[in-house]
């Protein structure tokens, strides 16, 4: 039995879509006995992040497994087909497994290289293992992705585009700001792109910085690091009513600064002249989107981009001299053959869209995935991929 992956990204699927198809780790008893049910369908790995919601499962057929996993997403996230169609795409055997090691590696992320993706795959696979949802098919398959993962942040320069992308959203918010060394920040959140930007606020100059989390242990410990303060969520707004500039980026389903919440921090911010900057580094949004519309205050993101400077997503290189590309095995998992090179075609060569100022929330301005195929076209599955018989994974 193939493994198939199916599922929407960044590349394609609004915000919206992104939020009412996403899981949270309360879904899993539910969804795993959902996915399983179906005869087709014998192990699965549900990966949902801000960017993607993606399920690789060991199926029957590509036809009977595309059904399944397409009905599977509609029905437990009450969503219509029709809704996702466009965006959604597959990924069958070889192109599964090739896929899901370029997302480990952090090669398909909407930030080259960003340091969160690796964690949310290894979790994604320790979820699926205590709701006894994996088999060996998969098993091997993501740990294959995990070791490549890890290896392409330690043996290449991958992992240095987060930095550019947080250093860029600030250099956006400079624009709109003015100078920023000396304006007090907040920083929402307290993973690997809160814990960049907190960095890059300090490189600034800008002070004092305040780091608010919900997780109260790790805001202390960023915070520390940078000799900044901390605070937990419930103190958000009057974090917000002391700051010029609040950068927020945490991995929550829903917004966590909202409308009501500002008004809020406007009353207890009095006098202050200037007005807040947000900038929304999260997917799902951190910040909704009637806050652009309260006076005295400016909200900002920077665009998707699905590559940094112009650099293709294959050009990171290993220090011995071969590309991220080249960490994968070359079989389908367990297979010992590496295979006969396989030719790549244009649609590996993807490029990414320019920063841009818009309204609250990261909007797309990337390439389209166009490796797999949307459900559309009165509901039946696409045709199987063609592809050579053996192949390397990331060849």
């Amino acid at each position: 039995m193939p493994i198939l992956a199916l599922g929407v990204s960044y590349r394609r699927a609004p915000v919206e879509v992104l939020e009412r198809l996403a899981f949270t780790g309360d879904d899993d008893p539910k969804a795993y006995r959902r996915l399983l049910e179906p005869d087709a369908v014998t192990e699965g790995v549900l990966l949902s992040t801000c960017n993607r919601v993606e399920v690789y499962a060991h199926v029957a057929s590509y036809h009977s497994g595309f059904q399944e996993l397409k009905r599977f997403l509609s029905e437990s996230r009450e969503i219509t087909i029709e809704d996702f169609a466009e965006p959604l795409y597959s990924h069958y055997e070889v192109d599964a497994t090739e896929h899901l090691f370029s997302v480990a590696a952090g090669i398909d992320s909407v930030v080259l290289g960003e340091p969160q993706i690796l964690t949310q795959v290894r979790q994604a696979f320790a979820r699926a293992q205590a709701e006894r949802a994996v088999g060996p098919m998969l098993s091997a398959l993501f740990r294959g992705a995990i070791r490549a993962g890890r290896r392409a942040r330690a043996e290449t320069s991958i992992s240095s585009s987060p930095a550019a992308f947080v250093a860029a959203g600030l250099d956006l918010a400079e624009r709109t700001m003015g100078p920023l060394r000396g304006r007090p920040a907040v920083v929402v959140g307290a993973g690997g792109m809160a814990s960049l930007a907190a960095a890059e606020l300090r490189e600034r100059g800008l002070g004092p910085i305040r780091v608010v989390s919900r997780n109260l242990d790790r805001a202390r410990s960023l915070a520390a690091s940078l000799e900044a303060e901390s605070d937990g969520l419930d103190r958000l707004a009057q974090a917000i009513a002391g700051a010029d500039l609040v950068v927020s980026s945490t991995g929550a389903p829903q917004a966590v600064i909202g409308r009501r919440l500002v008004e809020v921090a406007r009353r207890l911010r009095g006098d202050r002249p200037s007005g807040v900057f947000f900038l929304d580094l999260a997917v799902p949004r951190d910040v909704e989107p009637s806050v652009a519309a309260l006076p005295g205050g400016g909200s900002a993101a920077p665009a998707r981009p699905s590559s940094r400077g112009g650099r293709s997503r294959q050009g990171h290189r290993l220090r011995g001299g071969g590309p991220v590309r080249g960490l994968a095995p070359r079989g389908p998992p367990g297979s010992a053959d590496p295979g006969p090179p396989r030719p790549r075609g244009p649609r590996a060569r993807r490029r990414g869209g320019p920063l841009r100022a818009s309204p609250v929330g990261l909007l797309g301005s990337g390439s389209r995935d166009r490796r797999g195929a949307g459900a559309g076209r009165g509901g039946e599955a696409p045709a199987r991929p063609h592809r050579p018989a053996q192949g390397p994974v990331l060849g």
